[in-house]
C-alpha cells in the first residue's frame, strides 16, 4: 500500500463544505510541494466531488481560492471520488483527532500515524 501521506487541521467553526473545499486546496498544495503528479481525493461530501466538476457549486465565499486552486493544479491528474463516510473510516478518524488540535492548527504525517491502527487496511478491503 502506498501512503503518500496524511494532514488535520482544525479550521474553526466553518461550513462544512469550506472546510472540505479548503482541506481539498491544502492537499492540492502538498501534492505539488512533493511533486507527485497525481491526486485522488475521497470524499463523503457530494458537492465536494461535484466542485472538481462544476464550479458553479463553489461557494463566493471560497471561489478565489478555488480558483487559484485550480491553477496550481492544472498540470496534476486530479481526481474526486465520493464514498459514503461508512466506507472511509480513516478520514472519519483523521477528522476526530483534527477536531481536538487547537484552531488553525495543522498536523501532517509522512507515516500513518499510529491511531489509524488496522483502519487503513479495512478502507482498502
Amino acid at each position: 500500500m502506498c501512503f503518500p501521506g496524511d494532514f488535520v487541521e482544525n479550521l474553526g467553526h466553518m461550513n462544512a463544505l469550506i472546510i472540505e473545499l479548503s482541506a481539498a486546496m491544502y492537499a492540492i498544495e502538498k501534492v505539488v510541494a512533493l511533486h507527485y503528479n497525481i491526486v485522488w481525493i475521497e470524499s463523503d461530501s457530494l458537492h465536494l466531488v461535484k466542485a472538481f466538476n462544476h464550479d458553479d457549486s463553489v461557494s463566493c465565499q471560497i471561489r478565489n481560492g478555488w480558483n487559484n486552486y485550480k491553477k496550481l493544479a492544472k498540470g496534476l491528474n486530479v481526481v474526486g471520488t465520493h464514498i459514503p463516510k461508512e466506507g472511509n473510516q480513516v478520514v472519519d478518524a483523521l477528522a476526530k483527532n483534527g477536531h481536538g488540535l487547537p484552531s488553525f492548527t495543522s498536523q501532517w504525517w509522512i507515516n500513518p500515524p499510529l491511531f489509524l491502527g488496522d483502519l487503513l487496511y479495512r478502507d482498502c478491503t
